[in-house]
């Protein structure tokens, strides 16, 4: 069963005036413009969805400037908006995972039907052993905080609040967690379940 998300979908075919191949760094930075025009800014954290329905292929240097980019400027001006991809198919997706892991970044991708729903979803490119650990204590908590994972891991991994601080961050970095506040405090999600 998928879940029903009430979020922005932004589609690069629309946005790229229609082309199927979507190729080149000048028009990846006109997408970007494009998409950083197009969004509205969410009054609490969201998922945006960039969907390549309709869209056959995407070369490396579009990808970089246009969703990576579109994800740093987000990161940068937007903390509430963390950009997924949507519906690529695999040679973009195979593309958007060379250049991730390339890169040692990481970024989440899904599949979403014509209603809406999430029906699968994944983080692809590279996390390291101690981000993927985090990742997952979180994923499995649906929620949490860095004294909360601190907290249950002290037998395996001895760091401080600080040190689970700093990959909480990383991965909200890379798009893969949303940051809550919570008063004073602050919890940890997965952008995506």
């Amino acid at each position: 069963m998928g879940v029903r998300l009430v979020i922005q979908i932004l589609s690069l075919f629309e946005l790229g005036n229609r082309r199927k191949v979507l190729a080149g760094a000048i028009p990846g930075k006109s997408m970007l413009g494009k998409l950083i025009t197009a969004v509205r800014p969410p009054t609490e954290p969201e998922p945006v969805l960039l969907s390549f329905d309709r869209v056959d292929a995407a070369t490396g240097s579009f990808l970089r400037e246009a969703v990576l980019g579109f994800r740093d400027y987000c990161t940068k001006t937007q903390p509430n908006l963390y950009p997924v991809v949507a519906n690529a198919n695999e040679v973009i997706v195979d593309e958007l995972e060379f250049l991730l892991r390339l890169n040692g970044d990481a970024l989440f991708t899904c599949i979403v039907d014509k209603h809406g729903k999430v029906k699968s979803s994944q983080v692809i490119g590279h996390l390291n052993d101690k981000q993927r650990l985090t990742f997952d204590a979180v994923l499995a908590a649906r929620e949490a905080d860095a004294t909360t994972l601190q907290t249950k891991y002290k037998q395996t991994e001895q760091i401080q609040i600080t040190g689970w601080n700093n990959r909480l961050s990383s991965l909200v970095a890379k798009g893969v967690l949303m940051e809550i506040k919570k008063g004073r405090s602050k919890v940890y999600r997965p952008v995506l379940e």
